[in-house]
């Protein structure tokens, strides 16, 4: 349980009178209210169906329910050891690996069932990595393969009830270059902290206002930043797909993530767990915005 939320939820419960106990050390929140009952697990809220949220937290479920209700999604191909071991190297499902990546040139490997934070994600360029790969992901029951695209930007939408309550773009990490320094000096200038464990060329000299980009990722946890959509037309056009999407699979309180690949957005994944601690951490603006969206999901359960 993300701190931040609890103790936003826990500043709610003693606004709205609302009885809070929790349990699991604090990973189980339990609101009551006039005999109602609402639990919120981890970060995820009583908001959505158990069926939703069962899809949602399967990638290529998710993708093949959205792409049957013809939204654009990227592609997650299921690869499970429910039929065979695709650690096996004669296996079916390695060979299906193998020619994906031929096909689309670059793909992206991941573990199929819910995680966060671009945790057990992978992109493979040629087989050397999608050896090393697969070894990295055979403790998994189920991954998932999707083509690598050339992502210009990411957009997360908070929607309860099919209404945008918060949305944003994530901002990656990068340096801009002064045509002297290493990307390694950058960053040490840059940043008091710089974690992210991608390949990058730390003694590569960028030229003078030239950006170099530190992650392919838009993780927040990676060093992304919540920022604000300028865009107009941008925000308009994703808050009615996302409403649009809400209305069709009946989702509750759930996060969406866009992506802009040239003029095209596809959908990334759907999140029944609504976390918003790196989105409050940037100002107390922030804070108090995000806090009166989770008061809002949670007074919703008590209607």
């Amino acid at each position: 349980m993300s701190r931040t939320l609890y103790e936003m939820v826990k500043q709610i419960a003693d606004e709205e009178g609302l009885k809070f106990n929790t349990y699991i050390k604090d990973w189980v929140i339990e609101l009551e209210k006039n005999d109602k009952v609402m639990h919120i697990y981890g970060f995820r809220f009583s908001n959505n169906s158990s069926s939703v949220d069962r899809i949602l937290s399967d990638k290529s479920a998710c993708y093949e329910v959205l792409n049957g209700s013809n939204f654009p999604a990227i592609e997650h191909i299921l690869i499970s050891k429910k039929e065979e071991d695709f650690t096996n190297r004669e296996s079916n499902s390695y060979k299906l690996m193998v020619s994906k990546l031929e096909e689309y040139g670059q793909i992206v490997l991941k573990n199929n069932s819910d995680s966060s934070g671009g945790k057990s994600v992978y992109k493979v360029t040629n087989r050397e990595e999608l050896e090393e790969t697969i070894d990295k992901l055979s403790d998994k029951r189920m991954i998932s393969l999707s083509p690598f695209y050339n992502i210009e930007c990411e957009y997360r939408f908070i929607v309860l009830d099919g209404e945008t309550m918060v949305c944003y773009a994530k901002e990656r990490p990068s340096v801009t270059g002064d045509g002297v320094k290493t990307v390694d000096e950058l960053i040490k200038d840059k940043y008091v902290e710089f974690n992210n464990h991608e390949k990058i060329d730390l003694e590569y000299v960028p030229a003078k206002d030239e950006k170099y980009l530190l992650s392919w990722k838009h993780n927040l946890i990676k060093g992304s930043r919540p920022v604000e959509i300028k865009d107009e037309s941008i925000k308009a056009r994703l808050t009615e797909t996302a409403r649009q999407i809400s209305k069709r699979l009946n989702l509750g309180f759930v996060s969406i993530d866009f992506a802009q690949i040239g003029d095209d957005f596809k959908v990334i994944e759907i999140n029944s767990g609504v976390l918003m601690e790196k989105f409050s951490e940037e100002s107390q603006e922030n804070y108090n915005t995000a806090k009166e969206v989770y008061r809002k999901a949670i007074l919703r359960n008590f209607e």
